[in-house]
């Protein structure tokens, strides 16, 4: 392949004014190196951005729970002040009546959805674990150690699917 050059082709204006790299020669090597750097810029931003994304994705997830979850309350207050007609609005005997049909077996529950809820989370996050250290293990040039190590790591994901199955089946029986 011939290495054209050439030079920056200037309007009249910009030869009227000081232009750094006004001769600068323009070859193909050159354009290649500069559109490999603008692909690495490009292809660094779109990571930045899925790493926001999925950041702002768990987010959301987790503003929708948590809306969920006031709406659910929300409820059941509703339903506890329903349940206190007879007695009269404003006295202490209502407000006493109300917060103890409100938390009366749900203290303990809700800390268990809470705790659950956290080690659920955690325990999402530990896949991508499983997929680097798959990539990684991938890299391993003994092809007898790299079989051993994939067959460890699938026994792995097995007893990660089991557990997730196990909390996911837990999370659905205190909702």
């Amino acid at each position: 392949m011939e290495n054209k050059t050439g030079y920056q082709k200037l309007t009249e204006d910009e030869e009227k004014i000081w232009i750094p790299n006004r001769k600068l020669q323009l070859t193909q090597k050159a354009e290649i190196a500069r559109l490999h750097k603008v692909i690495e810029e490009k292809n660094a931003a779109i990571n930045k951005f899925k790493k926001y994304d999925e950041q702002r994705s768990e987010y959301c997830h987790r503003l929708e729970q948590n809306y969920a979850l006031m709406e659910e309350r929300f409820g059941e207050f509703s339903d506890a002040i329903g349940e206190c007609d007879e007695i009269d609005d404003g006295t202490k005997e209502f407000y006493k009546e109300v917060v103890m049909r409100l938390y009366k077996g749900k203290v303990s529950t809700d800390k268990e959805k809470s705790v659950i809820q956290k080690a659920f989370s955690d325990l999402k996050k530990l896949q991508e674990c499983f997929n680097n250290m798959e990539f990684v293990m991938m890299g391993v040039g003994n092809a007898q150690k790299k079989a051993e190590l994939l067959n460890e790591l699938r026994k792995m994901q097995v007893r990660y699917d089991n557990i997730l199955t196990s909390f996911q089946k837990k999370m659905n029986d205190l909702k």
